[in-house]
C-alpha cells in the first residue's frame, strides 16, 4: 500500500528536521508578504479564509486595499501561491513526526496511525485545492475596490468549506497525535 510505503520513509527525523526548516523559512517568507497587503488591524488571512459569505469576504477586502492600496489584492494572489508551498511543508512535517513518533519497528502501522498520518497531508490538499486555487482564480482579474463587487459567492463558499475542514483536519491530527504520545507514557 502506497500510504505505508510513505509512512516508512517519512519516520525519519531527518525527513523531519529539513521539514521544519522550509516549514519556518517559507512560513517567514508568508509573514512578509502579509505586510504587503494587510495592516496589523486589519482583518487577517483566517478571517478571510472563514468569511464563507461574499459580503463578509468583500468587505475584508475593501479593508486591505484601504490600508494598502490597488496592491493589496495581487499581494495576497501571490501569498497563496507560497502557501501552496507552506502547505507541502506542514504537511511534510506533521505527517513526519506523526510517523517518526508512532513507528514500531518490525511491526506494521494500524490502520487508525495511517489514517493520522494522513490527515495533514489532507488537510495539505484542501488547502491548495480548492482554498488557494479558488482565491486565486477568483481575484485574478481584481485590481481595485470597484471590481471586489462582481466576486461570485459560490466559489467564495466553498472556499471557506474547504479551509473548515482543513483546520479541522489539522486539529484532528494534533489532537491524535497528543494521544498517542500520552498513551505511550
Amino acid at each position: 500500500m502506497l500510504l505505508k510505503t510513505l509512512y516508512t520513509l517519512m519516520a525519519n527525523w531527518i525527513v523531519a528536521l529539513v521539514s521544519l526548516l522550509a516549514f519556518l523559512v517559507i512560513g517567514r517568507h508568508l509573514l512578509a508578504i502579509d505586510k504587503d497587503f494587510r495592516s496589523s488591524g486589519d482583518p487577517s488571512v483566517v478571517k478571510l479564509e472563514l468569511a464563507y459569505k461574499k459580503e463578509l469576504f468583500t468587505a475584508i477586502l475593501k479593508t486591505w486595499i484601504r490600508s494598502k492600496g490597488d496592491g493589496a489584492i495581487p499581494a495576497f494572489r501571490r501569498q497563496c501561491w507560497y502557501d501552496n508551498l507552506w502547505a507541502i511543508t506542514y504537511a511534510a512535517l506533521f505527517s513526519s513526526v506523526i510517523a517518526t513518533v508512532t513507528i514500531r519497528y518490525g511491526q506494521e502501522p494500524g490502520t487508525l496511525v495511517l489514517l493520522l498520518f494522513a490527515l495533514p497531508m489532507l488537510a495539505a490538499l484542501l488547502d491548495i485545492f480548492p482554498e488557494n486555487s479558488l482565491y486565486i482564480v477568483l481575484l485574478r482579474d481584481v485590481r481595485s475596490d470597484t471590481e471586489i463587487d462582481g466576486l461570485a459567492a459560490g466559489p467564495i463558499l466553498v472556499a471557506s468549506i474547504a479551509a473548515t475542514i482543513k483546520f479541522a483536519l489539522l486539529g484532528m491530527a494534533f489532537v491524535g497525535f497528543v494521544w498517542v504520545l500520552l498513551s505511550n507514557l
